[in-house]
């Protein structure tokens, strides 16, 4: 499972099972619905601290796929449900590690990387 982060990429292990999330334009604005519409910097705090709403929202709107323990290759319904149901608390730090190449991803400015590079990268993947 290829994971990149120039993207909005990342990947989360829970219960053994492996996790691609993707936040993208259209993620971020189910999560803020589901929030009620927070600014983005409150909706950033709120992911980053760890806040169990919405760190449970958002793993239903950024897992993507994922693979279980055993190498069962799992489709976003299938996936979602199984994350939603095998997270629990010793997942926290996991799941900020998670966040954070996805946050980078979003608050990259223009000026945080050579022109092209992030686009030839995805282009790869």
């Amino acid at each position: 499972m290829q994971i990149n982060p120039l993207r909005g990429e990342s990947k989360l292990v829970i219960a053994g099972n492996t996790y691609v999330l993707a936040m993208t334009m259209e993620s971020l604005a189910q999560l803020s619905g589901l929030l009620g519409d927070p600014p983005f910097q409150d909706l950033y705090d709120r992911l980053m601290r760890g806040a169990l709403g919405a760190q449970r929202a958002a793993l239903g709107v950024f897992v993507q796929s994922g693979i279980t323990a055993t190498g069962k290759a799992l489709g976003r319904r299938e996936a979602i449900a199984a994350a939603l149901r095998d997270v629990a608390l010793s997942d926290l730090g996991a799941w900020s590690q998670a966040m954070v190449p996805l946050l980078n991803a979003v608050t990259r400015t223009a000026s945080d990387e050579p022109a092209d590079e992030g686009n030839a990268t995805a282009a790869q993947t």
